[in-house]
């Protein structure tokens, strides 16, 4: 911007109020040369005579459409409002006019020329990773280029260096310009983008660019979120711990890693995926969870895209068989719990307790069958002993086994036995035996069937045991020829 400046010198005399006369002159004043008349009064400093001055002409539309008044002290200023080839005729005069005590100043001095405003801007990149840093760059600009306009030519010279761009990616819209590191590097505090005219006229300097983002040299904790419908805390956050230099591959596979230790997760899910994949698959058929996500994210660690959805490779799909058991039992302290296990297609699942023995084993939830579609088998841990089953399509262990737990007192509220033998005459004792947990097995009560009396029920009318805490309790039968067919159901209730 063109600014032209005009001093005030001398002091009115004691008796010499009056007007100062002040002539502008100039391409873009309404009525050049314009005189001003300006009212001093006796003994004005030649300071208060340049603030009357300065006020005159701020009050002139003539002046103010195209110069903005300034100045200090003694000093009057007019400063071209917009961009424009310097104006060799400008000036400012200033004389007595009725007033008298003013030095003569008919001409002022051109500060700073007025310039059209093509020409190089001046792109300075300083940064401790940039080769030849301080780097500077000669941007071409036209006259009424726009902020944005210019701005779009500096990040386009800034693309077209190596040095510049072997570090970094040249972004930005609108007025802005940026620099990101391609690489996660630590904070680069030297790192700035300094903006000037140079040889163009109307930029506003920006020495200082500001550091948006901070750098991080990359190593943290990856923030990885998974939701699920299934998933106990969803949406549960987890924070893998990642280094400098990681490739996606190498921190997916920590992802991974990590995942797989998460019971909240792999309860349902089996956690998978080569090289840079990051699956869930659903340990059994289910219907479609539209809910069930991965997100990625930085977290404390730099470096990682951000990646706030991951795609449905393969819906979800009800399936059949037994997706859930219901285990109720006496555990190892003698006390009855009951829990259900989510199974795993044909993979071993480990119950929550430790039981003595499953004292009731049933399906609660099944895919499209509505049933059981393979047996269901409890086994010991140790030594891999089948102790109860639900058969194919059973829905319900058959059983002949009860343990009653230690603060309870139980007894038959049903009892009900049938016994088939192809042999003539064969008769088949049923035994009612009872043990403590390491004691041998006692016969308690025991009857006998054969064809002409294959069946017996107690309404709990006969006098049958009541059975004392941690009593087990079981039903054998013993056929004297042949093979026998039994079946015995009871019911317990306790004391």
């Amino acid at each position: 911007m063109q600014v032209e400046t005009a001093t005030v010198v001398g002091t009115i005399e004691a008796a010499g109020a009056g007007n100062a006369e002040v002539i502008v002159t100039g391409a873009l004043v309404t009525g050049s040369p314009l005189t001003v008349p300006v009212a001093v009064a006796n003994n004005d400093t030649a300071s208060q005579v340049a603030t009357k001055i300065r006020a005159a002409l701020n009050a002139l539309a003539a002046i103010t459409d195209n110069y903005t008044v300034g100045g200090a002290d003694a000093e009057v200023t007019l400063t071209t409002i917009a961009v424009a080839a310097n104006d060799a005729t400008l000036n400012i005069s200033i004389d007595n006019d009725t007033c008298l005590g003013l030095t003569a100043a008919p001409t002022s001095a051109n500060t700073t020329a007025g310039h059209a405003g093509s020409g190089n801007a001046t792109v300075v990149v300083t940064s401790a990773l940039v080769t030849g840093s301080p780097i500077t760059l000669n941007v071409a600009v036209l006259v009424d280029d726009t902020a944005s306009a210019w701005a779009a030519k500096v990040r386009t010279a800034l693309n077209s260096n190596s040095a510049i761009t072997a570090i970094f990616d040249v972004g930005g819209t609108g007025a802005s310009i940026t620099l990101t590191n391609k690489v996660a590097a630590a904070n680069d505090a030297t790192l700035n983008i300094s903006l000037a005219d140079g040889t163009s006229n109307g930029i506003t300097e920006a020495a200082s660019s500001a550091n948006t983002t901070a750098g991080h040299a990359g190593a943290g904790n990856a923030e990885v979120i998974i939701t699920s419908a299934l998933v106990t805390g969803s949406p549960l956050t987890v924070n893998v711990a990642v280094a400098l230099g990681d490739t996606p591959a190498l921190w997916a596979a920590k992802v991974r890693a990590h995942l797989a230790t998460v019971a909240a997760i792999t309860t349902y899910y089996a956690v998978g995926g080569t090289g840079t994949a990051i699956s869930l698959t659903t340990l059994i058929g289910r219907a479609n969870d539209a809910t069930l996500n991965i997100s990625l994210g930085d977290g404390t660690s730099n470096g990682i895209t951000e990646a706030a959805s991951s795609a449905d490779t393969t819906a979800g799909v009800i399936g059949t068989g037994a997706h859930s058991v219901v285990v109720k039992g006496v555990c190892s302290d003698y006390v009855e719990r009951e829990e259900i296990v989510l199974l795993q297609g044909v993979t071993d699942v480990l119950t929550v307790n430790e039981y003595f023995y499953p004292n009731e084993l049933y399906i609660k939830t099944a895919g499209t069958g509505a049933a059981n579609a393979g047996t269901i088998t409890a086994t010991t841990q140790t030594d891999d002993v089948v102790i109860n089953q639900i058969e194919i399509g059973k829905n319900k262990a058959q059983q002949a086994i009860y343990m009653v737990p230690k603060d309870k007192s139980a007894k038959f509220s049903y009892f009900n036995v049938t016994a088939e033998n192809a042999t003539g005459g064969a008769i088949t004792t049923i035994d009612l035996l009872v043990k403590k947990d390491s004691e041998v097995w006692i016969p308690e009560f025991s009857f006998p069937l054969d064809s002409s009396n294959p069946v017996f029920i107690d309404n709990a009318q006969l006098a049958l045991p009541i059975f004392k805490p941690g009593t087990i309790i079981k039903i054998a039968a013993t056929a004297s020829a042949g093979s026998s067919n039994v079946k015995a159901n009871f019911d317990i209730v306790y004391q």
